[in-house]
C-alpha cells in the first residue's frame, strides 16, 4: 500500500518537520507518483519505507530521499500509519508460514 502524506512547514520556516511547527495530512495520489514510489522501494528491495517526493514549481516530483523507517507521525496520525506497517508485516509472515508449511 502507498499512503499519501503532504508535509507543510509553519509560516516563515523552511523545514516542513512538525517538531518546527509545521503539519501533515493524507492525500491523494496520481498513479505515476504511486508507480514511481513502488519502483524506487522495489529497485532497493525495501517492502516497508518512505520515498519522499518535493514537487517543483513546474509541477514536477522530484526524488529527495528514501528512508528504510518511515516517519510514523504520531502526533498528527495517532497510529494509523503504525496499524498498517503491523498489519503488512502480520500479513508477510502468515504468508511465509504456510509457504515453509
Amino acid at each position: 500500500e502507498v499512503l499519501g502524506i503532504r508535509r507543510k512547514g509553519a509560516e516563515g520556516e523552511w523545514r516542513a518537520n512538525v517538531s518546527t511547527g509545521g503539519n501533515a495530512e493524507f492525500v491523494p495520489l496520481d498513479s505515476e507518483l504511486i508507480e514511481m514510489a513502488k519502483a524506487i522501494a522495489s529497485y532497493l528491495n525495501m517492502r516497508v519505507c518512505s520515498v519522499d517526493f518535493l514537487k517543483t514549481s513546474q509541477k514536477k516530483h522530484v526524488l529527495i530521499e528514501v528512508n528504510f523507517t518511515p516517519g510514523m507521525l504520531q502526533k498528527i496520525f495517532k497510529n494509523q500509519i503504525a496499524q498498517k506497517i503491523l498489519a503488512f508485516i502480520k500479513k508477510n509472515v502468515e504468508e511465509r508460514k504456510k509457504e515453509s508449511a
